[in-house]
């Protein structure tokens, strides 16, 4: 049943799915059923439980290393703009920091 369950939210997440952006796919807010109550299902995986989002875009495509290093070189990681306040990053919190940029 769950299987049938996610197979559905992922149809109808296709159907409901706007393309504002070349790039980006606008997914609308909603629920879906994250994890899996399988007894072969990693322990991490379970219990099957809903989960609600609010909408959000996703790039269309992964990001590629030449765009990352595009991004670090740009100073992605101090430039403000690039951040809300939810969104900034956290690694130098952690005492880890972004790859250095590398020497042209």
């Amino acid at each position: 049943m769950m299987k049938l369950v996610s197979l559905l939210m992922t149809f109808w997440i296709s159907i409901y799915i706007s393309v504002e952006h070349d790039d980006m796919v606008y997914i609308p807010a909603g629920k879906f059923i994250m994890g899996s109550d399988f007894k072969d299902a990693n322990e991490d995986q379970k219990p099957a439980h809903a989960v609600y989002l609010d909408a959000y875009y996703i790039d269309r495509f992964e990001v590629t290393n030449q765009q990352y290093e595009e991004f670090i070189l740009a100073g992605g990681y101090q430039r403000k703009e690039f951040w809300t306040p939810h969104s900034a990053p956290t690694l130098p919190r952690n005492n880890i920091f972004p790859p250095p940029s590398p020497s042209i």
